[in-house]
């Protein structure tokens, strides 16, 4: 018998839950999200309730899913990769916050422009 894995965190099968029970969320959309993580967790063969429900968890085995060994289009697996990170960022309570990077902030022009002037490398306009 193969011994159970226990995460410490939430699972793909505790979104699912999660979003199962979300009045805030529209049901096409439940129904959508839901979906493709069933199917990605199908797809990178492991049981939903073994895989983290983190996106930095899973993004190197999501992207590395190809289209053509699953047998789908690639716009559908872009779909289904595309759903599974905004369930992941809806979980995590992640609402505008950039994907990747620092967020840009307004004082950065009077930083370059401090720094320009300090340093006589012309103007910023």
């Amino acid at each position: 018998m193969a011994p159970t894995t226990a995460l410490l965190e939430p699972s793909f099968l505790d979104l699912i839950a999660a979003i199962e029970q979300a009045a805030e969320l529209s049901e096409q959309r439940r129904r959508h999200w839901v979906c493709s993580l069933r199917q990605i967790a199908k797809w990178l063969d492991r049981p939903a309730a073994v895989i983290p429900a983190r996106w930095h968890s899973v993004r190197i085995s999501v992207v590395q899913l190809h289209h053509a060994r699953v047998g789908v289009t690639a716009k559908t697996l872009a779909n289904h990769k595309s759903n599974v990170r905004a369930a992941l960022r809806w979980l995590g309570k992640e609402h505008g916050v950039p994907q990747q990077g620092a967020a840009y902030r307004r004082s950065g022009r009077a930083s370059v422009t401090c720094w320009m002037a300090a340093y006589g490398t012309g103007s910023t306009a």
